[in-house]
């Protein structure tokens, strides 16, 4: 329902990219257009009334100058399913304005913006299955450049947006429990957590719901499913392993897991291991993936032995089948390896813009959260892309040559090869 990014202020392009950025949410296909001018920005950055924008381009200067000025320009999404947002009457750009109104404040709040200091822009847009918003906001009175922003400023955002709009349904919840809420005059983040694991640990079904119902995707369903494993005894040893880590990368050349000494991979593939064994939710999705390669391997090569087969060709036939299990094993270590480094590439921009990692506990678990939630989402969809014949939704980037011709063949023998 709620994201929230920036780019670092610090870094050259980012004007560039945040005045992009307001052109694209005011102009790209399916925008919902306001009925004076041929785009779709509304919002407020000069007093307490939204202003009217003739144009787009004098709302992405101002934006362009902000971000020069060493502002943090946020850049949020609220999005709906489209039941979600019929529902709450949500049908046209009028109703859009009307929303954001309404909620900004909380953005405002959580970022520790006083509200007469909130500046923002903001462009609703038509989709069949998820209408959504883009918001750009930004403080007009900041003078510390922040270049770190904790997720769980973004994560308390998310859940007063959930308490806000979702008010009445999540009485009704505590109503059928009988819990004596039925006078609720306020709901508490606890009320909404358990909400939440509620909907999870009611049924895979239920759960799938609840995230369509909200607006995500089908990796996000997942994520949100498992957003306990950010508390996983995995996080804390792999912040230790990234800030260790950091110290041997090579601060020269091309930073991928390819391009590193054998000797260093070999440290990433153990740290990999070690988070794999440290972190059920992730072993679990590891082995999923496993399984969905050895379905994928026993289209082409029986594992069960032909009658009449002699036993040494039977133990060969094992023995693949045992050398390929471990061979996917390592290829989804590599991948999860690939990512390890990703980050450690991150952690040393981040440094070089003035984030503490040696004091800052927070930055290194954020990182660690990152690593493993990216894992575990890229993991969940590509497992359901080898699940799922035809799907092109995995990215074979990240797979060896011998996966990618395995895919090509498996894609071919659907009359989908490309």
């Amino acid at each position: 329902m709620y994201k929230q990014r920036h780019k670092p202020v610090n870094e050259k392009r980012t004007a560039s990219k945040n005045y992009a950025h307001v052109k694209y949410i005011a102009t790209r296909p399916g925008v919902m257009k306001n009925e004076a001018n041929g785009h779709g920005l509304f919002g407020r950055i000069s007093g307490i009334e939204q202003d009217e924008f003739p144009t787009w381009e004098e709302v992405a200067k101002k934006v362009y100058r902000v971000s020069k000025e060493g502002k943090n320009v946020y850049r949020p999404i609220i999005s709906f399913k489209a039941e979600t947002a019929a529902e709450l009457g949500i049908k046209n750009n009028k109703d859009w304005q009307k929303y954001v109104e309404q909620n900004i404040a909380t953005l405002a709040e959580k970022n520790g913006i006083k509200i007469q200091n909130m500046c923002y822009c903001a462009a609703a847009h038509y989709s069949r299955s998820h209408p959504h918003v883009h918001i750009v906001f930004w403080d007009k009175a900041q003078e510390v450049v922040k270049n770190f922003v904790h997720p769980e400023i973004v994560n308390s955002a998310r859940k007063q947006l959930i308490k806000d709009t979702f008010a009445e349904q999540i009485k009704e919840y505590y109503e059928e429990k009988d819990k004596s809420y039925k006078s609720i005059l306020s709901i508490t983040d606890e009320n909404i957590t358990e909400y939440e694991e509620y909907v999870k640990s009611i049924n895979p079904e239920e759960e799938r719901a609840m995230a369509e119902w909200l607006g995500l995707d089908e990796a996000e369903d997942h994520e949100a499913a498992y957003l306990h494993i950010l508390k996983d005894r995995a996080v804390l040893p792999l912040a230790a392993h990234l800030y260790e880590l950091k110290e041997k990368m090579p601060r020269s050349g091309r930073m991928t897991f390819g391009f590193l000494p054998e000797e260093l991979k070999g440290s990433v593939r153990n740290i990999a291991e070690e988070l794999i064994d440290n972190s059920p939710h992730l072993k679990e999705e590891v082995d999923r993936y496993v399984e969905s390669k050895m379905n994928l391997f026993g289209m082409y090569y029986a594992k069960e032995s032909a009658e009449g087969e002699p036993p040494e060709k039977a133990e060969k036939r094992a023995e693949a089948w045992k050398h390929k299990e471990a061979g996917f094993h390592g290829e989804v270590v590599d991948i999860i390896a690939k990512r390890i480094v990703r980050v450690e590439a991150e952690i040393i921009k981040a440094e070089g813009r003035g984030v503490d990692f040696e004091n800052n506990e927070d930055a290194r678990n954020y990182y660690s959260e990152s690593v493993l939630m990216d894992v575990f989402s890229f993991l969940v969809r590509l497992t359901r892309s080898h699940d799922a014949p035809g799907n092109k939704g995995h990215r074979n980037g990240d797979l060896s040559k011998a996966a990618r011709i395995e895919k090509m063949l498996e894609a071919q023998d659907h009359g989908l090869g490309r």
